[in-house]
């Protein structure tokens, strides 16, 4: 297991209409540096530039990998405005 990173994130519309995001990471192995890609929708949660992967990744290709957890935590997360709440 590895951490990786999420360096791009781009909008595909999908069937029906659908939009989710093509989610590009990368991780790095034995000073090898390795990409890798995967849908991210409303199960996965929308993924962020800078935001953590938590990557498992087979011994013997380290290019034949799976996402197993995410940690959002880039900056811009956490330089985001809080909106103050309606209730009175």
């Amino acid at each position: 297991k590895v951490n990786g990173t999420v360096t791009d994130v781009e909008n595909i519309t999908g069937i029906r209409g659908y939009i989710y995001e093509l989610t590009i990471y990368e991780y790095t192995v034995s000073d090898s540096i390795y990409v890798g890609s995967f849908k991210a929708g409303q199960r996965e949660g929308y993924q962020e530039v800078g935001d953590n992967l938590l990557i498992k990744y087979s011994l013997s290709n380290p290019a034949n990998n799976e996402v197993i957890g995410f940690y959002r935590n880039s900056e811009k997360r956490k330089t985001k405005p809080v909106k103050a709440s309606s209730i009175k």
